[in-house]
């Protein structure tokens, strides 16, 4: 998906398109990074 980002944003010369295009991709990333997270066992310290 990014590869698609730089070729659009290369041919078409559209910065709203891009930045649309990066939202999107923006979105999946902080969606899984939201379910892997790494907490410190309370008890282990």
């Amino acid at each position: 998906q990014f590869d698609q980002l730089a070729l659009d944003a290369e041919q078409l010369g559209d910065p709203a398109h891009a930045l649309a295009q990066l939202s999107t991709l923006m979105q999946n990333c902080v969606a899984c990074h939201a379910v892997y997270r790494i907490e410190v066992d309370p008890g282990r310290e």
